[in-house]
């Protein structure tokens, strides 16, 4: 306490550590949005749809004001604001900034080096206030966002990319707990081919459907039950196995296939999420459900039948494939991702750790290739099992065998090469329009069976050697859940 009541009362704000501290600010703001076409245009549409109120304001700071910020604006800040000799009162009523009545559509259209296009549609809303008349209606509108795009196979997703084939990627957002008027946005990246004329249009279809037909018991029953978990975002051919496991099962003697939809619709009833990531070393399919033995065993079945059972369908693998190289496109634009692809070719040159997906390598998969994949390393000798939740260990056992009993027999394990070590250092540079520059510096560094592999960690954890962000999470319903964590390792 005495430390932050001095912190408080005699914080040094000097010319010299503003001048660092804001130069930091800047190049912050230059990495989180000047350089990213998506945020620039999220930007351009706040600032175009609000007039009034301070969410028309990005938080970091207009770049102008930034640079004309002096120390004495942050003591005065300081002083005024925060710590100044001012004696405890009652804080007046805040006054709200509302928003005047909208007459006619507004369009900003931002260009930026991009090759992706995208849209954007943003509707003024109200936030959950708990004193207001329209409290129904934030929570209307967030099972609304959900019936949209809050769970595998909604609206936007299931019309607008599986059937239609108008885009590539969708999304429906609104913050509901916040301070003034919100943004409810639909957004959407076309598919090739396709107009943002067109997908502007089917946006607003899709809005109108619900407007005069409602939405369905089965819709609103998912949706309630998916807002207990978030599931992940999803992420060549390692990857795209992973991914694709989860669209379709074959029929097996005592089990029916399952299409892509039908996984989703069964998950989605009982409160289950299957997500899959996957690393240069392995990949790894989770199955969060309730613990519930009815909800359990179901999504288990179905977790089995992914596991042991995949159809990869050819049509799903054209639609994931094209869907990945459209995110690698836009990875095209990004400097820093492409600064760690340069980077990692670099260090690692012909090895396997060094080489990175491309459209071309994508659009070149086959079926035969997944299933020969899947069949070389989604083994039970290369798995490892992990089950968390509310289960004794009998239970355990059991959802083990169910899970292994089936999967394919093993076959001898690729043996990773070893890295060459580098023969002298080198410099690469790459020319990008962006305003900020990305330096990445490193080496080929000790390998996982050396005994220093794990002591290795230990110094990046010590005060003053990296700064390290940690971010911790709660589950608020842990001694509800069956977590099943299936890893496995594609070098044994």
């Amino acid at each position: 306490m005495a430390l932050e009541a001095d912190r408080m009362q005699n914080l040094a704000i000097t010319s010299e550590i503003f001048d660092r501290e804001i130069r930091v600010v800047m190049e912050e703001r230059r990495l989180s949005l000047e350089d990213k076409p998506e945020a620039l245009l999220d930007e351009a549409l706040r600032a175009t749809a609000y007039n009034a109120s301070p969410a028309r304001w990005p938080v970091i700071g207009w770049q102008d004001d930034l640079q004309q910020m002096t120390w004495l604006d942050a003591r005065g800040c300081q002083v005024e604001r925060w710590f100044g000799a001012i004696p405890a009162r009652p804080l007046p009523a805040r006054k709200p900034q509302n928003e005047p009545l909208q007459r006619g559509l507004k369009r900003v259209t931002i260009k930026a080096p991009a090759e992706v296009p995208r849209v954007v549609l943003a509707f003024k809303v109200m936030p959950l206030e708990a004193n207001s008349a329209a409290k129904q209606e934030a929570y209307a509108l967030n099972v609304l966002a959900a019936v949209l795009d809050g769970y595998p196979n909604a609206r936007l997703e299931k019309h607008l990319v599986r059937e239609q084939r108008l885009a590539d990627w969708v999304d429906a957002s609104y913050s509901m707990v916040a301070r003034g008027p919100q943004l409810f946005t639909l957004s959407a990246i076309p598919a090739q081919g396709r107009s943002l004329s067109e997908l502007e249009a089917a946006l607003r279809n899709e809005l109108r459907r619900i407007a005069q037909n409602g939405v369905s018991a089965q819709e609103l029953q998912r949706v309630k039950t998916q807002f207990r978990y978030d599931p992940p975002n999803r992420s060549g051919l390692a990857a795209m196995t992973a991914h694709m496991l989860s669209t379709g099962t074959r029929a097996a003697k005592g089990c029916l296939g399952l299409t892509e939809a039908q996984i989703e619709d069964r998950l989605a009833g009982i409160g289950g999420v299957i997500a899959d990531t996957v690393d240069g070393d392995s990949a790894a399919l989770r199955l969060r459900t309730l613990s519930a033995a009815s909800k359990r065993d179901a999504a288990l079945v179905v977790f089995a039948g992914i596991l042991q059972r995949p159809a990869l369908p050819e049509k799903k693998l054209a639609r994931e494939k094209q869907r990945v190289i459209t995110a690698l496109n836009v990875s095209e634009n990004q400097p820093q991702a492409l600064a760690e692809k340069v980077f990692k070719a670099a260090v690692f040159g012909a090895h396997p750790y060094g080489a990175s997906p491309d459209p071309k390598s994508i659009a070149a998969l086959t079926q035969a290739d997944l299933m020969s994949f899947y069949r070389a390393h989604y083994t039970a000798q290369q798995a490892v099992l992990s089950i968390v939740g509310d289960c004794d260990r009998p239970q355990a056992e059991r959802i083990a065998e169910q899970l292994m009993r089936a999967l394919p027999e093993s076959v001898p394990g690729a043996v990773l090469p070893p890295v060459a070590p580098l023969s002298g250092s080198s410099e690469i540079k790459l020319l990008h329009s962006a305003s900020q520059a990305h330096i990445l510096i490193g080496a080929p560094a000790i390998a996982r069976g050396d005994p220093d592999y794990f002591p290795a960690f230990i110094p990046a954890a010590q005060p003053g050697s990296f700064q390290i962000n940690l971010q911790t999470r709660k589950d608020q319903a842990s001694e509800a859940l069956l977590v099943v964590f299936m890893g496995c390792r594609w070098i044994i």
